[in-house]
């Protein structure tokens, strides 16, 4: 006898609404990946609407390459307040603010290029242009650990001192934890540093 699939909670239920086929498939890889399940819109599970994540396509005629993510997504559950992913969304952020209905903390982040600031839900963290760019190759390996020498390299830091990513390590976690907290970057003994958001 096959066990019971149907064993989530609730909110780990999703409603994909779009009629882009494109963004609905790969909205379900990110989902199954995290471990929710997909249904059908017009799905009452338990005679319950609150029972159902929805999540709303809010990007009229998207036309554009796959993998630009190119879409804005509205995100509800029941009476709980809306969550609003203004585009371009990242699999991190969808999956945060899917999590929020859960319980879990949600931290939405943006990285802006032209003003080399970071946002945090609504809220602005400037930083310079050396900041920035250890920032951002953080955060496009967030998870992983990399090296002192690979922050050094990709945000071309001067080499001259054995300790300059630590140098800025140190300055974004000052600036990132009144919104972020302390654990935001986190030392991997005897690999480096991972972002963790």
């Amino acid at each position: 006898m096959a066990a019971n699939k149907n064993t989530k909670s609730h909110a780990h239920n999703v409603a994909i609404v779009t009629n882009d086929t494109a963004l609905r498939g790969m909205l379900t890889v990110w989902l199954e990946d995290a471990g929710y399940s997909i249904v059908h819109p017009q799905s009452r599970l338990d005679a319950n609407s609150g029972s159902v994540i929805y999540v709303t396509d809010t990007t009229p005629d998207s036309t554009s390459a796959p993998h630009t993510h190119p879409f804005s997504l509205l995100i509800t559950h029941g009476t709980a307040p809306s969550f609003y992913l203004p585009r371009p969304v990242s699999r991190a952020d969808f999956i945060a603010a899917l999590a929020s209905f859960n319980g879990a903390p949600t931290a939405v982040i943006r990285l802006d290029s032209r003003r080399k600031s970071i946002y945090v839900g609504g809220a602005s963290i400037p930083l310079t242009s050396k900041e920035y760019a250890v920032m951002s190759f953080l955060f496009s390996r967030r998870g992983e650990p990399v090296s002192r020498e690979e922050i050094s390299k990709a945000a071309n830091l001067d080499s001259s001192g054995a300790n300059t990513a630590d140098v800025y390590v140190c300055r974004l976690r000052k600036k990132l934890y009144p919104m972020l907290g302390s654990e935001t970057i986190v030392t991997v003994r005897g690999k480096g540093y991972t972002l963790v958001i």
